[in-house]
């Protein structure tokens, strides 16, 4: 099959799953199983798909008003920083991508303490592994904006000559 008529399909399968799928599967805000409304698919995934399938297609008209559908939810927020106090004082950033599940997020796969995996391995540069490193391009693109607190020592941190991506790296003990 040729690239649009797999994009045309995959259009097709999610406007059907959109008719299907919840908005949210837990609502119970003491729930323990509110995670789910991050790892399972919801509306919103299915929203956020078609938007990126509509870029991919040149279909913006339709992009945006998927994008539109995610934001008007009023599911998911950016997580604010105040940059004119200490890094650390601020709302908690590093839950994003450390801890996860926060109101930035519209689908992760999640991990909590007795699911372990390999990654924080990966990413580490002192010890064995460390195979995967931040290109400097990237660090140029956060750079450029010295106030986005996505950057340096928040999405990636710089050790040395070394250059690790935060995400797997900042919650170890």
């Amino acid at each position: 099959a040729t690239e649009e008529e797999i994009l045309n399909q995959l259009l097709i399968d999610l406007r059907w799953s959109m008719k299907r799928l919840k908005d949210k599967h837990f609502t119970d805000e003491k729930s323990s199983n509110l995670w789910q409304n991050k790892s399972r698919a919801t509306r919103w995934l299915g929203a956020s798909l078609m938007a990126d399938i509509y870029l991919w297609t040149e279909q913006y008209a339709e992009c945006i008003a998927a994008c539109n559908e995610v934001i008007g939810s009023g599911n998911f927020r950016l997580i604010a920083a105040n940059l004119d106090i200490p890094e650390y004082e601020n709302e908690k950033w590093y839950d994003i991508f450390g801890y996860g599940l926060t109101d930035e997020s519209i689908f992760e796969l999640f991990y909590n303490s007795n699911q372990k995996n390999d990654l924080i391995d990966w990413f580490n540069g002192t010890n064995e592994g460390g195979r995967y490193y931040i290109a400097p391009a990237l660090m140029e693109e956060f750079e450029e904006y010295p106030r986005d607190m996505r950057g340096a020592n928040r999405t990636y941190y710089m050790e040395d000559s070394w250059n690790g991506i935060w995400k797997y790296l900042g919650i170890q003990e």
